[in-house]
């Protein structure tokens, strides 16, 4: 596995554009926050109070990725996956026409 100081030296030589900068820092956030609202209406339980889904199977395989690439790095995204989850799972618990209105919307905006 690349170490993220390889990680972050490929990302360098690709993403020199400001536009693509802003990109990454607005979009990326909006698309995963986006992905992570829809997965998280696929739920199949609860643990300790909190909903078993396929986001939050995602979020803790993501997590445990970047802890092992940086724990510092690490955990920072582990405290980001954790919030996108809290703001996710309400929202998935609405009805299908908001849950898909604000997933598929954020998701498009992030592309924009």
């Amino acid at each position: 596995m690349k170490t993220l100081i390889d990680q972050l030296s490929n990302y360098a030589d690709y993403h020199r554009d400001p536009r693509n900068i802003v990109t990454h820092y607005i979009g990326v956030p909006m698309i995963m926050l986006a992905v992570v609202i829809l997965l998280a209406r696929l739920q199949w339980g609860a643990l300790a109070g909190v909903p078993l889904s396929l986001a939050l199977l995602g979020a803790v395989a993501a997590a445990v990725y970047y802890c092992v690439l940086d724990m510092r790095y690490g955990l920072f995204m582990t405290a980001l996956l954790a919030a996108m989850l809290a703001l996710a799972t309400p929202i998935a618990a609405q009805p299908t026409t908001l849950w898909l209105a604000w997933g598929v919307g954020l998701f498009a905006v992030g592309l924009l």
